[in-house]
């Protein structure tokens, strides 16, 4: 039974990060122009000196072109690479204390993320144990991500309502925390119309949903009539968070019976921008690579979560994406469908893009692509040589390059790239003996 669980879970994780352009151009190759490619990079990238946790500020004054960004979309190649997870919690940190940051929107559900938020908060309870018995995903049950969340705790130790950090989810697909949030929070205001929500929505905090869409409705029409009363009961505040909930369960409602990833990645960025909307300040999103690219295309099916914020701010959102050449990684095996940690060989990526990455003077490093795209041969290289990440799924046949599938690494996408060389598992409490 747990292997079925994970294998939907990663088939979830993999619609979010395999999507199909129209183009199919050849992919460039042969180890002279990647030789002359990897001398011309080598001009223009920023080596890592220190590993990501123990960066300091002076070396992340290069992403200060951000500052200005509204919110700024922070990658990953896989969901369970350490290094990917560590260095976005040290670029979180840089932007709260230079860029005035409060908020870290997750690839989580919202319901889900108040739990871990109210730990920012209060300080209650082992974050661990917490982790462990309420975090959905195995992707993010992780001691990097623990962390994150006790930096992001102690930061809040003495500081006012205004300066605390604080996480919350922007996806949309589980019933399992926003149905029995919806009820508690209403029932406290309105303790008949919380048992009429009940009612209608029994089954639904265990995944249950067929035939429940017209209950689902009803329960978003039961709250939007009602609004004056649930406001004056409590608060604007709190009506907000309760309609936001209610529209989240429709969401989750739409995702998991239309089997459509445009409709998740548009709910995502409508989620992203209902938060943004209720701070003051800039803020942080933590999602996969293929998630956060600003993908400026004609077919809808192209247009991930990071176009449709861009596309709703009018600009004021910016990116930036991971890349690796080998190492080990948590995933599930596409043939035994197993969570476990799995290893890239050194010659997995050939015809990929993360072959030219791999062959850079350092190992690990950061650019700016738009200095890199002025480059006419890199520029020719990167928008035909497809780009090899993955989402849950670790697969161990030899890959062909195919960049209908493996998207090019396009500028549009990303404002900055981070390239790790070798990467190492995530340290997955699933895993944990």
């Amino acid at each position: 039974m747990k292997n079925i669980t994970l294998l939907v879970l990663a088939i979830l994780f993999l619609n979010g990060c395999s999507k199909k352009i129209d183009e199919n151009p050849t992919p460039i190759s042969g180890e002279t122009l990647l030789t002359q490619n990897a001398a011309e990079l080598n001009k223009l990238i920023v080596p890592m000196q220190h590993e990501p946790l123990n960066l300091s500020d002076a070396e992340l004054a290069y992403f200060d072109d951000l500052k200005s960004a509204q919110i700024i979309g922070l990658g990953e190649a896989t969901h369970g690479s350490k290094e990917f997870f560590q260095m976005k919690h040290r670029l979180f940190k840089y932007f709260v204390e230079h860029f005035n940051h409060k908020v870290f929107a997750f690839e989580m559900d919202f319901s889900e993320s108040l739990i871990f938020d109210e730990y920012l908060q209060t300080g209650n309870g082992d974050i661990e144990k917490l982790m462990k018995e309420k975090m959905y995903f195995w992707t993010w049950n992780t001691s990097e991500v623990k962390d994150l969340l006790v930096w992001m705790k102690d930061y809040n130790i003495g500081k006012s309502s205004k300066e605390r950090l604080h996480i919350y989810g922007v996806d949309c697909q589980t019933f399992r925390y926003n149905v029995p949030e919806l009820i508690k929070r209403v029932s406290v205001i309105d303790a008949k119309m919380g048992q009429e929500i009940s009612n209608l929505l029994t089954d639904l905090n265990v995944d249950k949903f067929e035939g429940k869409k017209a209950n689902i409705l009803l329960v978003n029409e039961l709250i939007k009539n009602n609004k004056a009363s649930l406001t004056l009961k409590s608060s604007s505040t709190e009506y907000d968070f309760i309609e936001h909930i209610a529209d989240i369960i429709v969401q989750t409602e739409t995702d998991l019976t239309s089997n459509n990833q445009e409709n998740r990645d548009l709910f995502m960025a409508e989620n992203t921008i209902w938060l943004k909307k209720h701070t003051a300040y800039p803020m942080s999103v933590w999602a996969h690579n293929a998630h956060i690219k600003n993908t400026e295309s004609s077919n809808a099916s192209d247009r991930m979560m990071g176009y449709h914020i861009n596309n709703k701010l009018q600009g004021g959102y910016s990116t930036i994406g991971f890349s690796f050449a080998e190492g080990s990684v948590t995933a599930v095996d596409s043939e035994s469908n197993k969570l476990g940690y799995y290893n890239f060989g050194i010659n997995s990526f050939t015809g990929y893009s993360n072959e030219l990455l791999s062959k850079a003077k350092t190992p690990n490093f950061f650019y700016k692509t738009a200095i890199v795209y002025r480059n006419a041969g890199l520029h020719t290289y990167f928008d035909n040589t497809p780009f090899y990440q993955i989402g849950a799924v670790f697969y161990a046949k030899p890959m062909t390059p195919d960049v209908k599938v493996y998207v090019p690494l396009l500028e549009v996408n990303y404002n900055y790239v981070i390239h790790i060389n070798k990467t190492t598992n995530s340290d997955n409490y699933w895993l944990r003996k």
